[in-house]
């Protein structure tokens, strides 16, 4: 049951509550394991990215080690004394949204998702790689395969 004294209590709205929880599953997520050794810190590294209006770049290039540069440089420590009540709001929604999302992984829902996000990696990748010059150089096939009656395609009579 959600307690709305205690959402309206918070310094940080749903929607933020939302955004930290999810870049912290993300930056957890290590192709389908969901470290939580990571996934603690970055909650509390997004919520200090939120509440503080930090760049992200850092925690999403390597999070560890923005983890000790937020801890040596105090801004962790001044987030547990400011936002004491959000950060535990933070941990209870997010292990919930821990095992939800976990669960999720090692469905078969979530193997077919990884599946088709793969599959979108590998078309634009192939897209990519193909650029103008592979365009041209597919179309010189295609004509190449019609004058040869290689095409398949019916022709109109």
């Amino acid at each position: 049951m959600i307690d709305l004294a205690k959402e309206k209590a918070l310094k940080i709205n749903m929607s933020q509550v939302y955004k930290i929880i999810s870049h912290a599953i993300d930056v957890a997520n290590e192709d389908g394991f969901l470290n939580t050794y990571t996934f603690e810190r970055a909650l509390w590294m997004f919520a200090a990215i939120e509440v503080y209006d930090i760049q992200e770049d850092k925690v999403l290039e390597n999070p560890l080690v923005a983890w000790n540069e937020m801890l040596a440089d105090g801004t962790i420590d001044k987030l547990c004394g400011e936002y004491e009540k959000e950060l535990q709001h933070l941990a209870e929604v997010g292990e919930d949204w821990f095992i939800g999302y976990e669960g999720y992984l090692h469905s078969v829902r979530g193997a077919f998702g990884d599946i088709q996000n793969f599959m979108k990696d590998m078309t634009d990748g192939l897209a990519e790689k193909f650029g103008e010059n592979g365009m041209e150089e597919l179309a010189n096939v295609l004509k190449i395969a019609d004058e040869w009656g290689m095409n398949n395609v019916p022709q109109e009579a």
